[in-house]
């Protein structure tokens, strides 16, 4: 019931990865023996969240909203996303040498091997200030059918 507690603390779907590792180390004393029996039996339970909204912000930053789940220390994995805790939102840089399409990949990406958590677009998806040839360019990706 403890590690739940603190595994919580990290992620709302109870996904144990190294960041909620040393966030229940640090914040309840546990041994790292129990945290590894209990991430053994999340290795492979994938949760999946609904995306809100996909937008480019004034600062031509790709943001993607999930509608659920918080990634308050995405930051950690020096992946160069982050989350924005107001706005409750994942963002990339403003693009330099990778596309839109390219920061979008990685984000969902990351967000899957490290979270373990699926961000699925759906019909209910907000799209704002994303060009048209953007958003299907994310929904071939994403396997969606943009006929």
């Amino acid at each position: 019931m403890l590690i739940i507690r603190a595994i919580h603390i990290e992620n709302d779907n109870v996904n144990l990865d190294k960041g909620a590792q040393e966030t229940a180390l640090n914040m309840v004393d546990l041994p790292t023996s129990i945290l590894h029996r209990y991430a053994t039996l999340q290795e492979y339970k994938m949760t999946k969240d609904n995306i809100l909204e996909i937008r480019i912000d004034e600062r031509g930053r790709l943001c993607i909203k999930p509608k659920i789940e918080k990634f308050t220390f995405v930051y950690r994995f020096a992946a160069e996303v982050h989350w924005d805790n107001d706005g409750k939102f994942l963002f990339s840089p403003k693009p330099r040498e990778w596309s839109y399409l390219d920061w979008y990949k990685h984000i969902v990406s990351l967000i899957e091997t490290e979270y373990h958590s699926h961000l699925q677009i759906t019909s209910d998806t907000d799209w704002v200030s994303i060009p048209v040839e953007l958003k299907m360019e994310i929904l071939n990706f994403d396997g969606k059918d943009v006929a």
